[in-house]
Parts: C-alpha cells; structure tokens; sequence
C-alpha cells in the first residue's frame, strides 16, 4: 500500500498584494516576493520569511536614510525673484 504525505500549503495572495500595493516600484522584496508562486509548501515560506524580513528591514533603512529629515532643505531649486521674473533689466 501506497503512503502519502499531506503537506501543509502557504497562501502567498495576501503578501504579494501587500507587495504590489505597499512597497515601491523599484524594490528587490517587490520582485521577489511576486516572482514566487501564488502557493507553496508551508515549511519552505518558513523558511524565506527571514530573508523577507532582513530585505525589508534594509529597503525601510535605505528609504529613511535617503528622506529629509525634519527642517532640512530638500533640492527643490529656488523660485526666481521678483526682478528676475520681469526680465532683470535696470531702466
């Protein structure tokens, strides 16, 4: 007689919509997480969620890092003068 083995399955649907809807465009865990199957075996998720979890740790740092912080000057340019703004001729 044959055996088998039920394997308990993880639903990836909630956390890649997380992925699409929370997490930027450009990030690594974006497209990581979206490449993987729609489901797979419990014990293998278990397995990535660290690495999930350091990837998404490094991009928040990353983000915080690269924003300004409160009361600094972001590279907007300046907005030109009133006399450059009418042409900056002395009459």
């Amino acid at each position: 007689m044959r055996r088998f083995e039920l394997r308990p399955k993880a639903n990836l649907g909630p956390l890649k919509e997380f992925a699409r809807e929370e997490l930027p465009a450009h990030s690594t865990l974006q497209a990581i997480v979206l490449a993987e199957p729609d489901e797979m075996d419990a014990e293998i998720f278990l397995r990535k969620v660290p690495l999930w979890t350091r990837l998404l740790r490094k991009e928040k740092a990353a983000f915080e890092k690269s924003r300004p912080t409160r009361g600094e000057r972001t590279s907007r340019p300046e907005p030109p003068s009133t006399d450059e703004a009418q042409g900056g001729h002395d009459e």
